[in-house]
């Protein structure tokens, strides 16, 4: 990897959950807060957001389904995406291989803690899911 796409791709990790505070009208202070974009890698972990901000999770497989968050801290926004892979010819993701993303939003309304998850039973053409492959969850501190 060249150094410019290292540094490029340091730059938007930091910039990720960030909170940037520019100035309103009048002087206020406004704060603008990006979204937190979490998928595979987050499994397990402790996330933290405030009230407001946009949690969006994208998960690699179109065979997650998402569970109910474990308290209305947060509430969804819109509904699930389910965005199945395009068919590309010989050699790429065939039917029945769950290829695709399953996307969920949730806004933050209120302070504490939730816990969110999605699981699967099926973890490719008939290939069953055991273990954490079939589980996925993180717990978001909500400030």
């Amino acid at each position: 990897m060249k150094k410019s796409h290292r540094i490029a791709a340091a730059v938007a990790i930091v910039c990720v959950g960030l909170v940037v505070t520019v100035w309103g009208s009048g002087g206020s202070q406004v704060t603008a807060v990006f979204p937190l974009a979490l998928s595979e890698p987050a499994n397990l972990q402790h996330e933290t957001a405030v009230r407001g901000q946009f949690i969006t999770i994208t998960l690699h497989s179109t065979y997650w389904s998402y569970l109910a968050p474990s308290s209305n801290i947060v509430a969804m926004k819109g509904s699930v995406l389910h965005r199945p892979a395009p068919f590309k010819g010989s050699g790429s993701c065939l039917p029945g291989m769950g290829c695709g993303t399953v996307v969920v939003t949730y806004v933050a309304q209120h302070a504490g803690s939730v816990t969110l998850s999605a699981a699967r039973t099926t973890c490719g053409e008939a290939l069953v899911c055991t273990g954490t492959r079939g589980r996925w969850s993180t717990t978001i501190l909500i400030r």
